[in-house]
Protein backbone atom coordinates (compact mmCIF):
# COMPACT_ATOMS: atom_id res chain seq x y z
CA UNK A 1 0.00 0.00 0.00
CA UNK A 2 1.51 3.28 -0.99
CA UNK A 3 0.55 7.02 -0.15
CA UNK A 4 0.50 9.86 -1.50
CA UNK A 5 1.81 12.82 0.43
CA UNK A 6 0.89 16.58 -0.71
CA UNK A 7 2.76 19.69 0.46
CA UNK A 8 0.56 21.99 2.88
CA UNK A 9 0.56 25.11 1.94
CA UNK A 10 2.69 27.26 4.53
CA UNK A 11 5.48 24.14 2.95
CA UNK A 12 8.60 25.93 1.09
CA UNK A 13 7.89 23.55 -2.13
CA UNK A 14 4.35 23.98 -2.01
CA UNK A 15 2.89 25.54 -5.15
CA UNK A 16 1.59 29.02 -4.46
CA UNK A 17 -2.13 29.43 -4.59
CA UNK A 18 -3.55 31.95 -6.17
CA UNK A 19 -5.58 34.74 -4.27
CA UNK A 20 -9.08 34.70 -4.93
CA UNK A 21 -12.11 37.16 -4.99
CA UNK A 22 -15.80 35.49 -3.98
CA UNK A 23 -19.15 37.53 -4.42
CA UNK A 24 -22.14 35.94 -2.91
CA UNK A 25 -21.54 35.17 0.57
CA UNK A 26 -24.91 33.28 1.22
CA UNK A 27 -26.07 29.73 1.33
CA UNK A 28 -23.56 28.32 -1.14
CA UNK A 29 -21.24 31.13 -1.25
CA UNK A 30 -20.34 30.82 2.06
CA UNK A 31 -19.35 27.18 2.54
CA UNK A 32 -17.76 26.98 -0.77
CA UNK A 33 -15.10 29.97 0.36
CA UNK A 34 -14.64 28.59 3.64
CA UNK A 35 -13.80 25.38 2.20
CA UNK A 36 -10.94 27.14 0.09
CA UNK A 37 -9.85 28.52 2.83
CA UNK A 38 -9.04 25.69 4.90
CA UNK A 39 -7.70 24.30 1.69
CA UNK A 40 -4.99 27.07 2.32
CA UNK A 41 -6.62 29.49 -0.22
CA UNK A 42 -6.58 33.63 0.91
CA UNK A 43 -9.82 34.27 -0.19
CA UNK A 44 -11.01 38.07 -0.27
CA UNK A 45 -15.03 38.12 -0.05
CA UNK A 46 -18.10 40.71 -0.21
CA UNK A 47 -21.77 40.62 -0.38
CA UNK A 48 -24.47 43.20 0.19
CA UNK A 49 -25.52 41.30 3.94
CA UNK A 50 -23.19 42.22 6.45
CA UNK A 51 -24.52 39.34 8.56
CA UNK A 52 -23.20 37.21 5.74
CA UNK A 53 -19.89 39.01 5.75
CA UNK A 54 -18.96 38.62 9.51
CA UNK A 55 -20.00 34.96 9.59
CA UNK A 56 -17.37 34.43 6.28
CA UNK A 57 -14.74 36.81 8.34
CA UNK A 58 -15.66 33.61 11.19
CA UNK A 59 -14.31 31.38 8.20
CA UNK A 60 -11.27 32.67 7.55
CA UNK A 61 -12.58 35.12 4.34
CA UNK A 62 -10.90 38.29 4.07
CA UNK A 63 -14.22 41.02 3.51
CA UNK A 64 -13.33 43.66 1.35
CA UNK A 65 -15.66 47.05 1.79
CA UNK A 66 -16.98 46.52 -1.57
CA UNK A 67 -17.14 44.74 -5.12
CA UNK A 68 -14.65 47.30 -6.83
CA UNK A 69 -12.08 46.86 -3.90
CA UNK A 70 -12.80 43.04 -4.41
CA UNK A 71 -12.01 42.97 -7.66
CA UNK A 72 -7.79 44.23 -7.66
CA UNK A 73 -7.77 41.43 -4.74
CA UNK A 74 -7.54 38.11 -6.47
CA UNK A 75 -6.38 36.34 -9.29
CA UNK A 76 -10.03 34.84 -9.80
CA UNK A 77 -12.88 35.99 -9.20
CA UNK A 78 -15.93 34.10 -8.29
CA UNK A 79 -19.77 35.31 -8.20
CA UNK A 80 -22.28 32.85 -6.28
CA UNK A 81 -25.57 34.87 -6.83
CA UNK A 82 -28.94 34.07 -6.78
CA UNK A 83 -30.27 35.71 -9.69
CA UNK A 84 -29.21 37.14 -12.99
CA UNK A 85 -30.26 40.63 -12.16
CA UNK A 86 -28.27 40.52 -9.24
CA UNK A 87 -24.99 39.62 -11.10
CA UNK A 88 -25.73 42.64 -13.26
CA UNK A 89 -26.85 45.11 -10.43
Amino acid sequence: MSSVASASPASPTAPSLPPIGWIGLGEMGLPMSANLVDAGFAVHGFDLDRARCAAAAAAGVRIAGSTAELVGRGELLVTMLRTGAQTEA
